[in-house]
């Protein structure tokens, strides 16, 4: 039981191993216990995947399982995504090519939207 700040720390030792399933299953505690996770929780589960041996597939999927929750990816969410495709594997490449256009897309929505969220708070 904790935190989010507490947990994340949690999330953070794990994924420095490459602990996947260890960082899957404290998301889903935190899910289970009514703590919603956020783009912190979600990326460092990422850089789990991004840890030797890398798993682009799982970065991938972390990514739409965040979007499903409604979290935002940031720019380290996708540089951490993108760094778990660096393997020179050309099926790893596809996975980094659909990462790169959807962060196209976040970007290019922000442009013309405008951001939201905590910017929100500082224009006034």
């Amino acid at each position: 039981e904790g935190n989010i700040i507490t947990t994340n720390i949690a999330l953070k030792r794990l994924a420095k191993l490459g602990a996947e399933t260890g960082c899957e299953g404290i998301i889903i505690g935190m899910l289970q216990s009514g703590m919603e996770p956020n783009v912190v929780s979600y990326t460092t589960a990422i850089g789990a995947c991004a840890t030797e041996p890398k798993n682009p597939s799982l970065a991938y999927e972390w990514l739409t399982r965040m979007r499903s929750r409604n979290v935002k990816p940031n720019f380290k969410t996708y540089n951490t995504a993108l760094s778990a495709c660096l393997d020179g594997k050309l099926e790893n490449t596809v996975i980094a090519s659909k990462i790169a256009t959807e962060m196209l897309t976040d970007i290019e929505e922000e442009l013309t939207g405008g951001i939201k969220g905590p910017a929100e708070m500082y224009s006034e």
